[in-house]
Formats: structure tokens, sequence, C-alpha cells
């Protein structure tokens, strides 16, 4: 589809970059947009310079000959910014200092370029993520954000990346380790890969395939926008907070209940043992007594028939006798 078809740009205008803002109620005064070139200008400009929607077009920054925008920023005033160029260099510096300039401007020099050198990534520098570099063979890595020292802008910067001379970076991404990037080929269709699927390295060391039977070079990588959170009138965020689950109990109390019940478990059980023992103990005192009560019967019974035969054996002798 023609971008000319969708908005006022004229026909064979080239896209760059897309970014979007929440509405202007939710915007913070403090909010910048800030520009990168592919020759390293910088510019920053207030949001409220932007005129609001509309079908004219209007002019972010100036840019010199053969120089192009490359990176549209959204900046808090007091953030810092990282820079990346094709030979593997990088530099980190303070936004505050880039001044706020108007949309006419051209901008400020954020990094010093060698050669033919050109910057191929900016980025608003999280300290809680790290830096994903790649190379135009598919080869990349991540680097702690720490080892990448601030300083002024303007100057030389640090080596990311040491390569070989018939390497280059085709850009940088900074985000949390599961976010997915695009990786554009020469000639294939484009290729999604996840941040940690490059392994964490330090700066002088080498990184990691990320494209398996990589047969043409890497020519661009792309970074999906997302847009900065909104505001309220009393300076909170307007992203709404994930609804809470209902709390579950802690391992250790789970386990004490767990504890108390086979404790019950274990007490019925004794509890059952000792009854089946007392009335087997009753059964057997029972069935003793009836034992011995059969043996003192029989025993009497025994006595009497004796008793009874001794005085029937006198009668019979008296008789006798008379």
């Amino acid at each position: 589809m023609k971008v000319s078809s969708v908005c006022p740009l004229r026909e064979g205008v080239k896209v760059n970059a897309i970014f979007s803002l929440p509405p202007e109620a939710e915007q913070a005064e403090d909010w910048y947009v800030m520009t990168v070139s592919r020759q390293g200008l910088v510019k920053k400009s207030a949001l409220s310079e932007l005129p609001g929607p509309a079908a004219q077009t209007f002019d972010l920054a100036k840019t010199k000959e053969g120089d192009e925008i490359g990176w549209v920023l959204i900046t808090n005033g007091s953030d810092e910014i990282l820079l990346a160029t094709a030979s593997g260099m990088a530099i980190r510096f303070t936004e505050d200092t880039v001044r706020p300039m108007g949309l006419l401007a051209a901008g400020v020099n954020g990094i010093k370029l060698k050669g033919d050198d050109q910057v191929v990534g900016a980025v608003v520098v999280d300290k809680k993520h790290d830096l994903f570099l790649l190379t135009d063979s598919g080869i990349a890595k991540r680097v702690k954000i720490n080892q990448f020292p601030t300083q002024g802008r303007y100057g030389q910067g640090v080596i990311a990346w040491k390569l070989s001379s018939d390497e280059k970076l085709v850009g940088i991404a900074h985000h949390k380790p599961n976010f997915e990037v695009s990786i554009h080929l020469a000639k294939l269709a484009a290729k999604r890969v996840r941040l940690d699927d490059a392994k964490v390295r330090t700066r002088p060391a080498n990184g990691n395939s990320v494209i398996d039977n990589l047969k043409e070079g890497v020519v661009l990588l792309t970074v999906p926008w997302e847009a900065p959170e909104g505001i309220n009138g009393d300076g909170s965020s307007t992203r709404k907070k994930p609804a809470s689950k209902p709390k579950e109990k802690a391992p250790e109390q789970l386990a004490l209940d767990l504890g108390d019940e086979s404790k019950k478990k274990s007490s019925g059980k004794k509890k059952t043992s000792a009854g089946k023992k007392t009335s087997a103990k009753k059964k057997t005192s029972t069935k003793r007594k009836s034992t011995s009560r059969k043996t003192a019967s029989r025993k009497s019974s025994t006595r009497r028939k004796s008793s009874t035969r001794k005085t029937s054996t006198r009668k019979s002798s008296k008789r006798k006798k008379r």
C-alpha cells in the first residue's frame, strides 16, 4: 500500500519511523520528542510544539543533504540516550545536554563518526534491560547496559562490539528479554526473534547466531513501537493495573495445615487401634470368665454326684447289717 493513499505525505516519500502519543490531556508538560539522524544529529523539541491532528504535513526536523531521520524517541527531560554505529561504537549521554529547539532546527551532534560510519540505532536507556546488538551476518549478543559508561555528548564513545572489517552492525534493541523484534533479510521473508535468543556477553566478546541456515545477509532490524503511558490530572499513570488475583496460602501455611490434618489422621488411627485393643481385651476377659464359670459349675456338679453316691452307699450298708 502506498503511503500517499492513507495520509497527506506525497508519493515517493520514505517512512523511517512511526510513533504515537496519548491524548493531549494525558501528556506530561516535560515530555519531548527527540529525533536522531543517520549522521548522528540529535534534536529535541517539546511536545507542545507539535500541531494537533490535521490533514496537513509539518516539518519535525531539518536534515542535511545526504542525511535522513532514522529514529524518533519520546523522553521525559531527564532520560539517558544511547546511540550505536555500524562500526560497533556506542555512546551514552544524558538528555539534558541537548537543549530544546523549535521544529525548524536541525539539531546538534550526538556522536563523532569516522569515515563513512553511520548510526544504526538509538534508544532511551532503561537500567533494568540489556542492550541487544545484531550484525549483518545474523550474529547477535546482549550486553549489560552498565557496561556503557555515561559521558559527554559528541564523543567517539566506546567499543560495543569489536567487528571484523567485513562485518557491521545493522541495529540494536533495548527491552525485556522476551520482547520480539523483526529481522529483515536481503531476499527472504523477515523473521521474528526474541531478545533472549542472544546470550549475554561482554562488550569485547563475540555473540551467537539467532537465525538458522542464513544464506542471505541481514539488512535491517525493526523494533515495535510502544506508546508512552499517559498521566491523569493528579500525575498518576492512565495504564490500568491488572486485576489482583485471590491470595493463596503460603507454602509454609499449607505445610502446617497438612501437618495438622496428618496429626488428626494419626490420632484418629491411634484411637481406632486403641479401641480395637480394648475390645479385644474385653472379649478375652469375657471368654476367660465364661470358661472359669463353666469349670466351677462342672466341679460343683461332680462334688454333688460324689456326695450323693456316698450317702446311698451308707444307707445300703445299714440295711445289710439289719
